[in-house]
């Protein structure tokens, strides 16, 4: 009977992953609702300061309705640069860069706050819808080749679980009586660094997709990849790396029943 419920291995995998991705989504996606009143304080300080009579309500309020949807012109832009990335850069490095434009965006707008310049924070929405987008595709991707085909169901929705979990953390943490307050409000993109940094630790310990790379040149690397997502018990059992896989695959001395297949895009079959 084949088993479609991932393993705990597998989905300790896909909850680390979508750190990166999808929880960034929905914490972007609500942090500026509660916290409305201290951005909009920070916008009046900084861009109305520079006219003699300041800027009506109405103004700023259509200035900051502007700034909130320009994430999005950010993440048009990287769903534009997914393909590129994933094919040319590979979906795990693809992450290191999508990772550290998330890491700068949220510097950015931290720092915005310090040097009272609110164009500073216009641009570090535009890097973090990039970031996000990037993220979301490279991630999808990442978990849909590393799974077995039979549970690939049950590991997107950790996706769409991640997104809520993103949209309940960042209305929590956006509260005016947590840090939506005019000085504390650069608090909650540290909030968001210290979450990224979480994945950017863990994410080395992971190898690459395994539909990443060549198959005629990396057959046995890609391989190796595949069993440490679908077979890890097998796996850990026989060869803890590499180098010790690739000695136990030239002297054939693994049990044939740990390396199912040597298909890289992701059709292996469960061995029960």
């Amino acid at each position: 009977m084949v088993n479609r419920w991932p393993s705990g291995h597998m989905l300790g995998v896909a909850a680390v992953t979508s750190l990166a991705g999808s929880f960034h989504f929905g914490y972007q996606l609500t942090m500026t609702n509660p916290a409305q009143d201290a951005f909009l304080n920070f916008l009046n300080q900084t861009l109305g300061a520079r006219f003699k009579d300041g800027l009506s309500d109405t103004t700023i309020e259509n200035i900051w309705s502007f700034v909130v949807a320009i994430m999005f012109l950010g993440a048009l832009a990287g769903s534009f640069s997914i393909r590129f990335i994933a094919e040319k850069i590979g979906r795990k490095r693809g992450l290191y860069i999508s990772i550290g434009a998330g890491v700068i965006s949220c510097l950015m707008a931290i720092g915005s706050k310090y040097v009272s310049l609110f164009e500073l924070f216009i641009v570090s929405r535009i890097l973090m819808g990039w970031s996000v987008s990037v993220n979301l595709g490279l991630s999808a991707i990442f978990l849909s080749e590393a799974s077995p085909k039979e549970c690939r169901g049950a590991i997107g929705m950790v996706t769409g679980t991640s997104v809520q979990f993103g949209t309940v953390c960042g209305s929590i943490v956006a509260m005016p009586q947590l840090l939506g307050t005019d000085t504390l409000w650069p608090f909650i993109y540290a909030v968001e660094i210290v979450i990224i940094v979480v994945f950017a630790v863990s994410l080395p310990f992971l190898p690459e997709s395994p539909g990443h790379g060549k198959p005629k040149a990396e057959e046995q690397r890609l391989a190796f990849n595949a069993n440490f997502y679908r077979f890890p018990h097998n796996l850990m059992r026989q060869c803890n790396d590499y180098g010790t896989f690739c000695e136990l695959e030239k002297t054939k001395k693994c049990e044939s029943s740990a390396w199912p297949c040597r298909d890289p895009i992701g059709s292996f079959d469960v061995v029960e």
